[in-house]
């Protein structure tokens, strides 16, 4: 499946939205955010949108748009309580995508499901994707998933 960056408009109250979602191809997608009455106006895959910036460009939304150390400490305790509770570690990631708000959040989490989905450990799984996280976070997920 591929990760989705989306707008489009509710279909009831005519209010834009926009978000992130997976799906196996661009029809897919649209027949999904029907279903849940949005009528999709845009949607470009991740591996594409990421491609088409340059080398030497400056993100200056990205920087500002990172997730807080609030933010991810909440989500790491979060996907422990699920873990904890015996909820496989591929449905946690489910729920924990779907509470999300920050979209920033919900794109790497989408990412590293997918590794996961492939077979890939989770360590390693959240190393490639977020890869600029501190050394002893990287150390102890690994420790965790060994």
């Amino acid at each position: 499946m591929a990760v989705f960056e989306y707008r489009g408009i509710l279909i009831g109250t005519g209010k834009p939205v926009k978000g992130v979602r997976d799906a196996d191809n661009p029809k897919a997608l649209r027949a999904a955010l029907r279903k849940d009455g949005i009528l999709l106006t845009l949607a470009t895959e991740e591996k594409a949108a990421a491609a088409k910036k340059t080398k030497n460009s400056i993100n200056l939304k990205a920087y500002f748009d990172r997730p807080s150390l609030a933010d991810v400490a909440v989500m790491t305790r979060q996907l422990a309580t699920l873990l904890g509770a015996g909820i496989p570690l591929f449905e946690s990631l489910n729920a924990l995508i779907d509470q999300l708000e920050r979209e920033s959040l919900k794109r790497a989490l989408t990412t590293v499901r997918e590794q996961v989905r492939e077979g890939t450990s989770f360590a390693t799984a959240l190393a490639v994707t977020t890869s600029k996280r501190p050394p002893n976070e990287r150390a102890s997920s690994s420790a965790r998933s060994a």
